[in-house]
């Protein structure tokens, strides 16, 4: 009769239900897997894509002496260009899978920042100093006061000295260093005889 209940309950364990439960469960783990695949696929290539502009906010400030200015330029330029494209990704989940990624990259943006700026200050800094000892070498070259000769000679190694202070070079790069001053000043010396009636005489005698 149609009032009659069994009250028999299907168990998705014992019946076919549990075949069809499985079916779905490898189903939606497929898809899952599917997604995340290609989520990471389109991140990566975004993220990519970002770098590629983010590189040339880094040339940028590769001769920028100042490493705090240049990290406060880059992340200026860094902040308005990656929010830009966040803001064209309409996926959330992929938006964070990128904003991620690219947080891991901007330290290493900041670290190749200080590196640049660290190179460039050095470069800079040698140059002042060549030329300070150049100048130097003239005066030293211009004069026959052996007084003023001492001065400017250990002016010279002083500047060099210094900027290895600076910089902690090697006590063996400093040592060729001094050496190469001592043969610049050296050849001033003998300039100065050049052509002089006893020039051969003075020379030997440096």
């Amino acid at each position: 009769p149609a009032s009659v209940t069994t009250g028999i309950q299907v168990s998705p364990t014992a019946t076919p239900a549990a075949a069809l439960s499985k079916v779905a469960k490898v189903a939606e783990d497929y898809y899952i897997k599917k997604r995340d695949t290609a989520e990471k696929v389109e991140s990566a290539k975004k993220v990519f894509e970002i770098k590629g502009e983010l590189d040339k906010y880094l040339e940028s400030e590769k001769e920028n002496i100042n490493d705090e200015n240049a990290i406060n330029n880059f992340k200026s330029k860094y902040n308005d260009y990656v929010n830009q494209q966040l803001s064209q990704v309409k996926n959330r989940r992929v938006k964070k899978r990128i904003e991620q990624n690219l947080d891991l990259e901007l330290s290493e943006y900041v670290y190749n920042i200080k590196k640049n700026s660290y190179k460039a200050l050095e470069s800079e800094s040698l140059i002042n100093v060549n030329n300070k000892i150049n100048s130097l070498a003239a005066k030293y070259g211009t004069t026959l006061n052996p007084i003023l000769k001492v001065k400017f000679k250990s002016q010279a190694k002083d500047e060099m000295r210094d900027f290895a202070s600076n910089f902690d070079l090697p006590k063996n790069v400093l040592d060729k260093k001094l050496e190469a001053i001592d043969r610049d000043f050296l050849l001033a010396d003998m300039q100065q005889f050049i052509g002089k009636s006893n020039g051969a005489e003075q020379i030997k005698k440096l």
